[in-house]
């Protein structure tokens, strides 16, 4: 998710600040890719319209780039060689605070899932989602090597597990296609 020239982690938390919006980067990303997992045929503008409510602050171009980290997390989703990646702080930051933006990724994931209305799913998206949830409840009071190493094991988790629901997502809508 991040550009080799630009950090669109800070780029979107300096946007939210500026417009006096308390959600983090982390958690609207969350956000919007629990929107693109529960319903992949969901377009940019449609999506950015279901997080606009909790964005009343923010200008038209800070809406616009929402739009591009909405378009660009739809494409890595569909990136057979694994392209998708969370939009959390980067590896300098302190532990603390990047585990505390894991749990809102997390938490911004189940909203935005939960936005686009109840579905069937599979006992495996069920456990997945489970686990998102208590990840949302992460302890950030964390240090040292041995917390670095879970959290850089929950992070992987959490982006195959969504992927793994994002697929799913895919399956049910091209059977739907199929059906009709």
């Amino acid at each position: 998710m991040m550009t080799a020239t630009r950090d669109l982690y800070t780029e979107l938390d300096v946007a939210l600040t500026a417009s006096g919006i308390p959600s983090s980067a982390a958690e609207i990303h969350g956000t919007i890719t629990g929107i693109l997992c529960a319903d992949p045929a969901v377009v940019p503008k449609q999506g950015v319209t279901a997080v606009r409510d909790n964005l009343e602050n923010f200008g038209q171009s800070s809406m616009d780039f929402l739009e591009e980290i909405f378009t660009l997390t739809a494409e890595s989703l569909k990136d057979d060689q694994c392209g998708f990646s969370l939009l959390l702080p980067s590896d300098d930051t302190a532990l603390d605070f990047r585990a505390e933006a894991l749990a809102a990724w997390c938490r911004g994931f189940l909203y935005g899932y939960g936005l686009m209305g109840e579905k069937s799913l599979s006992r495996q998206s069920r456990e997945i989602l489970h686990d998102l949830a208590e990840i949302s409840r992460l302890d950030p009071s964390v240090e040292g090597e041995e917390d670095e190493n879970a959290y850089t094991e929950l992070v992987e988790f959490v982006r195959v597990g969504a992927q793994l629901l994002n697929a799913e997502s895919v399956l049910a809508v091209e059977k739907e296609k199929n059906d009709e």
